[in-house]
C-alpha cells in the first residue's frame, strides 16, 4: 500500500509541518526530552507517523551518541524495524477507543513501573486519546506528570478539545495543520515518478484538492486510480472525476453561472443533464458549494484563474456585489444537510437552486439607500395618484400628520355654590394640616397648566375632534381582559392628547395600580390609536387629586368640623370615613342648631392615607366588581 510504503521515516520527511519539525530538531540536538507529548491535528496530517519517528530517534541502536536522540534513525536495527512493524516490546501502541476504561488505565500504571527490556526508553503511544473516559484520565494524571525513569508518553488525537485541561497542561503539545494543496501535489509528483505513474498535473491537483489536507487520503486516491496506468495511457482529470463519482468542474461552473444570471431555464436544463449522469445530489450540492467558495476567493484575492475567468467576467460586467455572492454560497452550504433529511433529494435540489435563481428579495442596503436618495432629490418621478396634493417633494423626515385640534374654549369661572336651605352651623375656622389645605377660589385645586399647541381636552365636548368618540374611555373595550380589569378597577381615564402624547389620570387612592398600568402601555397605545384615529406614541400616567364621581360604598374625605352646643364641643378631624350612597345625617344633642355631621365608622381616627386597611378593602371590592363585569359570575357570601 502506498500509505505504508511512503510513510515518513525521519523528522525531515514530515511534509507541511515546519513548526513541529523545527521544534523536535532543536530538542533532540540539545538532548531535551519531555515526559509526555500531545500531538493534535486533523486526520492524515502525520501524528502517528511522528510518534513513531520520535520513538525511533530515541531508541535507535545505531545512534551516533549513545544516550542522546538522533535526527537520522538508521531504520535497519532491530528497534527501528520493530517500531515500524508495531511489534517492539519497549514501544507499546494503545488504541484508546478500545482501551479507554479506568481498568485499562490502572493496568497501564502497573506496567509503566517495569523497566525497558532492550532499549533505552519505554515509550507508550496512545492513539485517539480523547476516547479515554474521565475516570481513566484522572487515573493517569499523576503518571503523566511524574512518570517512572526512562518512560515517555506520546498522545495523539484529532479532537484536542475533548482532552482534559489537566492532561494538556502536563504535556508538550504539537499542533499539526492540514497539508496545503501545493505541498500535497509536490509529494504526489515525487511518488508518481518513483512508481512510474503517468498522471498529468491537473489530475494531481484535483487529487490534492479532494484530500482536503490529508496526505493519507491523497495516497489512497492515487493508489485507486493507479490501476489505469497499466496500458501507458495518461490519466487526466476527467478520468479521476469519473472514478471518484464527481461532477466535472465545467458543468458545476455552468450551473453557478446560470444561478448568477438568474436564468431558470438554463439552470434546469443543465441540472437535469447532470442528474441523469450522477444520481447522488449530495455530491452536486457539495461541488456547488466548493466552487462558489473558490470563485469568491478568486474575486476577493484578485487571482487570475482560467477556469473561473468566464464567471468572473460576467460578475464584473453585471456589477454583482460580493455580499450577494456570499449569500448564494451560504445558502449552498445548507443544501447538504437539507438533502440528507428528505426522500426526494433530486426535486429538493432543483427547488433550492431555483430559489437562488429567483432571489428577488435580496436587496442590499446600498441599493436601497441609493433609491431613497434619488427619490428625495426629485430625480425620480412619483405617480400623481401617490403624490400628496399640497407637497411637491416628499419629505421622509417629517413627523406624521396629526389632525388639527379645534380651538380650546376658555373654562367658565368658578360658580359659587348655591345657598343651602339648611341653616349653616357655627363652625370655627379649621386648623391647616399637612396635605389638607382648604381649596381656595383664587387658586383652584385642579387648575390646568398652560398647554402647548396640539393639546386636546377630551373631557370638553367643544374641543374634542369630530373623529374622536364622545367617550374618552371607549378604547377600554379593545383591551385584553386583564388590562381592561386594571382600568376599570383603578378608575383611570383618558384625560388629554397632546401631539403624540396621551395623558391618563389615575385617582390618588389607586396609585398602587400605577406601575401595573404602565406595564400595559403598548397595549393601551394600540387601543387608543384604533378607536381615536390618532397616532399616539407615548402615554403619561399621572395621579389626580380630584376624586371622580363617587360610587356607592366608597370613601370620601370630610373636612374638620367643630360643633358647639350647650353641653360640649365635638371635634372631628378631616378623614376618609365610610359613607353609604344615601348618607344619613346624625342628629345632634338638644341644641339651638342642627348641622350635617359625619357618620361614625370604626376607622374614625385613621388619617388621610390611601393605603389604610379600609381603603384597601374598598379597592379590592371594586377590583372584584370589575372582574365580575368582565368575566361574569357572582359573589359567594358566607
Amino acid at each position: 500500500m502506498l500509505t505504508l510504503k511512503y510513510r515518513p521515516k525521519t523528522i525531515g520527511d514530515l511534509i507541511g509541518q515546519d513548526s513541529v519539525r523545527e521544534t523536535l530538531e532543536h530538542a533532540f540536538n540539545n538532548n531535551k526530552l519531555a515526559n509526555a507529548y500531545l500531538l493534535t491535528g486533523p486526520r492524515g496530517a502525520g501524528k502517528t507517523s511522528t510518534a513513531r519517528i520520535i520513538a525511533k530517534s530515541i531508541n535507535c541502536k545505531n545512534k551516533a551518541e549513545p544516550g542522546k536522540p538522533t535526527l537520522e534513525p538508521c531504520g535497519t536495527c532491530s528497534s527501528c524495524v520493530n517500531i515500524a512493524n508495531s511489534n517492539d516490546l519497549d514501544v507499546i501502541e494503545i488504541d484508546a477507543a478500545s482501551h479507554g476504561h479506568v481498568e485499562d488505565a490502572r493496568s497501564l500504571i502497573e506496567k509503566a513501573s517495569l523497566a525497558a527490556i532492550n532499549s533505552d526508553y519505554k515509550i507508550y503511544i496512545i492513539d485517539e486519546v480523547h476516547m479515554l473516559s474521565n475516570a481513566a484520565f484522572n487515573a493517569l494524571l499523576k503518571l503523566f506528570e511524574e512518570p517512572p525513569h526512562n518512560v515517555i508518553f506520546i498522545l495523539a488525537t484529532t479532537e484536542a478539545h475533548k482532552v482534559l485541561p489537566t492532561i494538556t497542561s502536563r504535556c508538550q503539545q504539537f499542533r499539526f495543520k492540514p497539508i496545503s494543496i501545493k505541498d500535497c501535489e509536490s509529494r504526489l509528483k515525487e511518488i508518481c515518478n518513483l512508481e512510474n505513474f503517468n498522471i498529468n498535473d491537473s489530475a494531481l491537483e484535483f487529487i490534492a484538492e479532494e484530500s482536503e489536507g490529508a496526505m493519507r487520503d491523497a495516497l489512497s486516491i492515487l493508489e485507486q486510480i493507479s490501476v489505469y496506468c497499466d496500458d501507458g495511457k495518461e490519466i487526466d482529470k476527467a478520468l479521476v472525476e469519473k472514478i471518484l463519482g464527481k461532477v466535472s468542474q465545467h458543468e458545476i461552473i455552468d450551473l453557478l453561472n446560470a444561478i448568477y444570471a438568474r436564468s431558470d431555464s438554463e439552470l434546469l436544463t443543465k441540472l437535469n443533464a447532470i442528474l441523469e449522469k450522477n444520481s447522488n445530489p449530495n455530491i452536486i450540492a457539495e461541488e456547488l458549494f466548493q466552487n462558489s467558495i473558490s470563485i469568491l476567493n478568486n474575486i476577493c484575492l484578485n487571482k487570475s484563474d482560467e477556469k473561473f475567468s468566464a464567471v468572473k467576467n460576467y460578475i464584473n460586467e453585471n456589477n454583482i456585489p460580493k455580499s450577494e455572492l456570499v449569500y448564494i454560497a451560504e445558502e449552498l452550504s445548507k443544501l447538504d444537510s437539507s438533502l440528507r433529511l428528505t426522500t426526494q433529494a433530486n426535486k429538493l435540489l432543483q427547488t433550492l437552486c431555483l430559489k437562488l435563481c429567483f432571489r428577488e428579495d435580496f436587496i442590499t442596503l446600498k441599493e436601497l439607500k441609493e433609491r431613497l436618495e434619488k427619490i428625495e432629490s426629485g430625480s425620480v418621478a412619483i405617480p400623481q395618484s401617490h403624490a400628496p396634493s399640497s407637497v411637491s417633494k416628499p419629505n421622509f423626515n417629517a413627523a406624521p400628520a396629526v389632525p388639527k385640534p379645534q380651538p380650546i374654549a376658555e373654562k367658565p369661572a368658578a360658580v359659587a355654590a348655591p345657598p343651602s336651605s339648611t341653616p349653616a352651623p357655627s363652625v370655627s375656622e379649621p386648623t391647616p394640616q399637612a396635605n389638607q389645605a382648604a381649596p381656595s377660589s383664587a387658586s383652584p385645586v385642579n387648575s390646568e397648566p398652560e398647554r402647548k399647541s396640539g393639546f386636546v381636552d377630551l373631557s370638553n365636548p367643544e374641543t374634542r375632534p369630530s373623529n374622536v368618540s364622545s367617550s374618552s374611555n371607549d378604547f377600554v373595550s379593545e383591551l385584553s381582559p386583564s388590562c381592561k380589569g386594571l382600568f376599570i378597577s383603578s378608575k383611570a381615564s383618558l384625560h388629554s392628547i397632546e401631539g403624540s402624547v396621551a395623558t391618563i389620570n389615575i385617582p390618588e387612592r389607586f396609585k398602587f395600580l400605577k406601575n401595573k398600568l404602565e406595564a400595559k402601555s403598548s397595549e393601551v397605545i394600540t387601543a387608543i390609536n384604533k378607536t381615536s384615529g390618532k397616532n399616539i406614541a407615548q402615554i403619561n400616567f399621572e395621579l389626580s387629586n380630584a376624586a371622580p364621581a363617587q360610587a356607592a360604598n366608597t370613601y370620601t374625605p370630610q373636612p374638620k368640623v367643630e360643633v358647639s352646643n350647650s353641653s360640649q364641643t365635638v371635634s372631628t378631624s378631616a378623614q376618609q370615613s365610610y359613607t353609604p350612597s344615601s348618607s344619613p345625617q346624625m342628629s345632634s344633642e338638644p341644641s339651638s342648631m342642627s348641622a350635617p355631621q359625619e357618620a361614625y365608622t370604626p376607622n374614625q381616627q385613621a388619617n388621610n392615607n390611601p393605603d389604610t386597611c379600609c381603603d384597601r378593602e374598598s379597592a379590592l371590592d371594586e377590583v372584584l366588581q370589575a372582574g365580575i363585569s368582565i368575566f361574569g359570575g357572582s359573589i359567594l357570601e358566607e
